[in-house]
Parts: structure tokens; sequence; C-alpha cells
């Protein structure tokens, strides 16, 4: 036996949103902190290059700061590149995100390889082995 449990609702500053199969579109947050949060980008995929990881990074900060989230700036200098075919890509993936964690990273975005297994092995790492959220 089982119950389905009603799926939040979700406040925003002009409007009440349900979350529908995980998913929700709002607008401006209710209240927003003001910390720098400190993030950065693991790019597990050979065929981006650094420009569009600079030019998807730029954006998600603008668009953070639209939302009133105060991302800080992306050192292109923190970005790391993990060969997903590398036979050591786990401990390198797990490594690389227990540095974003000691460095103070709040969140890590993870652009990930068109592998069917890559998405589920980052997951398995950051959230379960390393305790980082990541997002894709």
């Amino acid at each position: 036996d089982a119950r389905v449990i009603d799926p939040p609702q979700l406040q925003y500053k002009d409007k009440l949103v349900t979350v529908n199969r995980g998913v929700w579109l709002g607008g401006n947050f209710l209240e927003t902190s003001n910390e720098q949060i400190k993030w950065t980008v693991i790019n597990c995929d050979a065929k981006t290059f650094s420009s569009g990881v600079n030019t998807v990074a730029n954006l998600l900060v603008r668009e953070a700061k639209n939302k009133k989230i105060h991302l800080m700036d992306l050192n292109p200098r923190e970005v790391q590149t993990i060969n997903l075919f590398n036979d050591h890509f786990l401990n390198n993936l797990e490594c690389a995100l227990q540095n974003c964690k000691s460095i103070g990273c709040k969140f890590v975005l993870v652009i990930v390889a068109e592998d069917n297994d890559c998405y589920a092995r980052v997951k398995q790492a950051s959230e379960l082995k390393v305790g980082i959220l990541t997002q894709w």
C-alpha cells in the first residue's frame, strides 16, 4: 500500500505556484539572501570548449542577478575539465568535487557528455559521496 503526497506549493513574490512533475515556473523569489554564492563548473564533455563554458557561466550569473540571487563571477581558472573516457573518470570526478567543496562552492554546474551513464555517475559522486549540489 502507498499513498501519493500532494506536491508542494511555492510562494513567489507575486504568486503561488504548484509543482507539477518536479517542475515549476515562477517569478521573483519572495525572499533572497544577500550572500555571495561561490560556484564553479566541471566540464565532462570534450565537445564543449572553454568559450562555450564562459558564455553559459556569464548568462547564468546574469539571470541569477535578475532573480536577486548573487552568484559570484566565475573564475575561469577554477573550471575543471574531466575526460569521461579516462579509466579514472570517477576518481577524478570525486577529487574535483571534493576540491570544489573545500574551496567553499555551494553548487557546481556540471556539463555532461552525451553518454547514457554520465549523468547518473555525476549525481552519485556529487550528492551521495561528496555532498555537494550539482546542476546540469
